[in-house]
């Protein structure tokens, strides 16, 4: 139907003829590069910038293309006025090219080229200045319950899960956090036979034992519970220190330690859970709008939002892993009222879908996909490559892949509700972030 696959956005931005590298972003100067053959970009375009903190448009400005002969390069300073960086915010600068009149092939305004710059300028976030109560806990032969203010929070001591996180009353788990390392196979997975040689990852989390459960009380009147699983089927230990804040936020460490590291590289290395129905609205801070994954990340760092629905791209040749959204700042997800926040520190590959990864290669259409209430939410350290040097057997680069070794990562979960400033909760330190 001619709709842009999200792939295309990568291609065009791949095969610009107008590129601008950094010369010094201090002083906001560029250099811009011509790679047309016959054309000069003041003939065909104007220029617009954009200062944007966090994704939210601070400056901009219009300016005439620079008069720039075809191959020629030339140093390019954008008139950004001084600004005092505000604690934790990211600054970027974007620049386009967009189109000064129609032409046969689109219309004035269409953008041929862009670019965008992370700004040196920065200040260190710092913490809310607010005096809360220490956490009230309790034990039971089976759980262990940890509350605050306006939360509790309750861990599986025989499980060693988190099953739940409840927020004003309000559930916020529908199925726990639990060690992930399958993605569902794309077209390009398909074409080299991933069943057979990563298959060992599809259920590596099955069978997982509990092998260590801990709890221990931790400075400013925190708590924190450690927990050990043993994963037999690929020979690993999953390690997760779960510490809970008395303002809500619960700081996660995960780290995976095989005992061997001769095993097929993984497509995935993460936690997966479930949210409840109706937990319909996500934004995050990243690259987007569209999907983006290790290999395919040529998009904008932006303030983005939508339905939970709308990440799902429904015209792959056949369903597959879709929605996800690497180098995430952070992810949100709420039914209007409340939600859940998850912070990577520093990033996260993330993804927040109405199917489960299995769903996904669950049939050949779209429509005969068994589509959920709930809403499965993928927070990963990474995601292999996508591929697409072929579709009949090549692998993703070796710098995209996942080797099968000792790995780490951390994130923050926090209870957020409707209408809070959350990238101001999202760049808050907390204790121990």
């Amino acid at each position: 139907d001619r709709k842009p696959h999200p792939g295309l956005f990568t291609v065009k931005h791949v095969y610009q003829y107008l590129r601008c590298q950094p010369v010094d972003l201090a002083a906001r100067t560029l250099e811009l590069k011509n790679l047309f053959d016959f054309t000069n970009p003041k003939d065909i375009a104007v220029l617009r910038w954009r200062l944007t903190g966090d994704g939210v448009e601070l400056q901009s400005g219009t300016l005439p293309a620079p008069d720039l002969a075809p191959h020629a390069a030339a140093p390019l300073t954008l008139p950004v006025k001084p600004f005092a960086p505000q604690p934790g915010v990211e600054y970027f600068l974007e620049v386009s090219f967009l189109l000064r009149h129609d032409t046969p092939w689109a219309k004035e305004g269409h953008e041929i080229a862009w670019d965008q710059f992370k700004l040196p300028d920065a200040a260190p976030a710092v913490a809310a200045a607010v005096a809360l109560p220490p956490l009230k806990s309790a034990q039971t032969a089976k759980a262990f319950t940890v509350s605050g203010a306006s939360f509790t929070a309750v861990f599986d001591s025989q499980q060693g899960t988190l099953v739940s996180l409840k927020y004003k009353g309000v559930e916020l788990i529908h199925r726990p956090l639990r060690p992930n390392f399958w993605r569902a196979q794309t077209d390009n997975d398909r074409g080299r036979d991933m069943a057979s040689s990563q298959g060992l990852w599809q259920r590596a989390h099955e069978a997982a034992e509990l092998t260590h459960f801990e709890t221990t009380s931790v400075g400013a009147g925190g708590v924190r519970i450690s927990v050990t699983h043993k994963l037999p089927r690929v020979e690993a230990a999953w390690e997760t220190d779960y510490t809970v804040l008395p303002g809500g936020d619960i700081l996660v460490d995960a780290r995976f330690k095989p005992a061997r590291t001769n095993l097929p590289k993984m497509p995935r290395l993460g936690l997966q859970m479930e949210l409840p129905a109706g937990f319909e609205r996500v934004t995050w801070l990243g690259p987007g709008p569209d999907e983006t994954y290790c290999d395919r990340r040529d998009a904008r760092v932006g303030l983005y939002s939508g339905s939970v629905s709308e990440q799902f791209y429904a015209n792959y040749v056949e369903p597959g892993e879709t929605g996800n959204k690497t180098d995430a700042r952070w992810i949100a997800v709420s039914n209007g009222k409340v939600g859940l926040l998850a912070v990577g520190l520093p990033r996260l590959s993330a993804s927040a879908l109405h199917y489960g990864t299995e769903d996904l290669n669950a049939a050949k259409h779209p429509f005969q996909l068994p589509r959920r209430d709930y809403v499965t939410l993928n927070l990963d350290l990474a995601q292999q490559g996508v591929g697409g040097d072929t579709s009949w057997g090549a692998w993703p680069h070796n710098e995209f892949l996942i080797p099968c070794q000792a790995q780490s990562y951390r994130f923050r979960l926090r209870p957020i509700e409707a209408g809070s400033e959350v990238a101001h909760l999202a760049r808050q330190a907390v204790p121990g972030n």
